[in-house]
């Protein structure tokens, strides 16, 4: 269960990186190049991630603002199941992060196949609470 946490961590921040450079990316050539289908699918990836990530820490916001003494328990305990069940997170949710991540990724990785961007997973050490959830 908590490499389940970390997949979605390490994820959510190579979509972030992935977003920003494609966004910077996009900015440069805006006035150049028309968007091709390849494009146009990346761009509905971001969305689609973007509004996951913003459901799920909307669940966090509310179990947090519900309740911060259990909330910051429960990250201290790393207890993936207990962390979902307090939040009401659906892991419905958590996968589609983690499937986005990967398309999003993927989809980035065939459009710049000479990018140094590094895909490689860190080991994951830390908890909920460090990662700053709480």
């Amino acid at each position: 269960m908590k490499k389940y946490i970390w997949v979605i961590a390490a994820s959510v921040m190579i979509a972030g990186v992935v977003t920003i450079i494609a966004c910077s990316k996009d900015k440069s050539t805006e006035n150049t190049t028309p968007i091709t289908n390849g494009a146009k699918s990346c761009v509905s990836t971001q969305k689609q991630l973007t509004a996951s990530i913003n459901r799920y820490w909307k669940y966090c916001h509310d179990a947090y603002k519900e309740n911060p003494e259990m909330f910051v328990y429960i990250c201290g305990l790393n207890n993936m199941s207990e962390f979902l069940a307090l939040t009401e997170i659906p892991t419905s949710l958590c996968d589609s992060i983690a499937m986005l991540s990967s398309q999003l990724l993927e989809e980035y990785m065939n459009e710049n196949p000479d990018s140094t961007l590094n895909v490689e997973c860190f080991t994951c050490t830390t908890t909920l609470l460090i990662w700053g959830i709480a």
